[in-house]
């Protein structure tokens, strides 16, 4: 970016302190945008290097383009003192890549490029439908070789996942409601099933596993209106519940990059919600020696909140309660 940029920020020149970034908008939609540089005051350079497939265009072209284009404003007028960019952009093919479509079967395949951990092989995946299934809730499907199909339930899974933990067990949630119980069918109890999410991760804590949770701070959690939030998260009484526990919980709001902008921000802080929904434990590696642990992530719509997604309840040999239903599903990583 040229040098004059300074008289086209705001009213005034740049502070010693300002952040620059370079968005990529397509009509009012933001699809790219560069991290920030702070302290930077003449011919800032980014260098960043991103790959993602947009759309499609009737007449593909590998041109590469390199030029100096002109900054406008909201008004497609150019700003004061001719302020401009320089952009260097070429599109490529993706079905000329050597591993297009091929994914993981290909052995030049290195995995997602620039993801934190690298791609393993001899991992193992399991779908989940909803939260529980009863006995009753699907058809018997016969499978291969006269077996009948067994359907996973995600939250017998996750109770006993946390239970065999050892290490680690990290939760990221957009509501985690302490009071509930994962064992809710009484025909399939456990010893101890009957204990409350709250309580199972104290004792856990207790037995020296390291428990991390970090859920989404409701701004609408305030006694003027519900203290437990307009959509009943329930994220101050998890903070409180944990405090002064073993247990590590920290409530965080979805904040804008923009620290300056201080309406935006609590509009977004309040309106946007953190979507992460993860569990994830050290769990027994089988057929292994003894003692190698392996991770397990339970990834999806995992809500553990006193709520109802689709307005119903599910009856369990006569004991009608609250249930959460996931409607989309669920993995679980191995």
């Amino acid at each position: 970016m040229l040098e004059n940029f300074e008289g086209s920020i705001v009213c005034g020149k740049a502070s010693s302190n300002s952040k620059l970034y370079v968005t990529i908008d397509l009509d009012v939609a933001t699809v790219g945008q560069t991290r920030l540089l702070e302290r930077i005051r003449t011919n800032p350079q980014w260098q960043e290097y991103r790959k993602s497939l947009y759309a499609c265009c009737g007449t593909p072209t590998g041109r590469r383009v390199n030029r100096w284009l002109q900054v406008m404003d909201k008004n497609h007028k150019p700003l004061h003192r001719h302020t401009k960019i320089h952009v260097k952009v070429q599109f490529f093919d993706a079905k000329k890549r050597h591993n297009w479509s091929k994914g993981i079967e290909s052995p030049t395949f290195p995995g997602v490029p620039y993801t934190f951990f690298a791609q393993r092989s001899g991992c193992k995946v399991s779908l989940y439908q909803d939260a529980h299934l009863p006995e009753e809730f699907v058809p018997k499907i016969t499978l291969a070789e006269g077996q009948q199909y067994e359907p996973h339930r995600c939250w017998e899974d996750i109770y006993d996942a946390i239970s065999i933990a050892k290490h680690l067990i990290y939760i990221t949630g957009w509501s985690v409601y302490t009071k509930i119980t994962l064992l809710r069918d009484l025909r399939r109890q456990k010893p101890g099933g009957d204990i409350i999410l709250g309580e199972l991760l104290n004792k856990k804590a207790d037995e020296g596993v390291r428990v991390l949770m970090l859920v989404w701070d409701d701004r609408t959690s305030v006694k003027l209106l519900k203290n437990d939030g307009v959509m009943a998260t329930h994220d101050e009484d998890t903070e409180s519940y944990f405090k002064n526990s073993k247990v590590h919980c920290v409530l965080c709001p979805c904040n804008t990059d923009h620290e300056e902008n201080i309406v935006p921000d609590i509009v977004i802080s309040t309106l946007f919600t953190h979507q992460q929904k993860t569990v994830v434990v050290d769990g027994e590696y089988p057929n292994a020696e003894l003692g190698k642990r392996r991770i397990v992530s339970f990834i999806g719509v995992l809500i553990f909140a006193m709520v109802d997604m689709i307005h119903h309840v599910i009856p369990f040999s006569g004991l009608w309660g609250q249930y959460t239903t996931m409607i989309f599903i669920s993995l679980i990583l191995q």
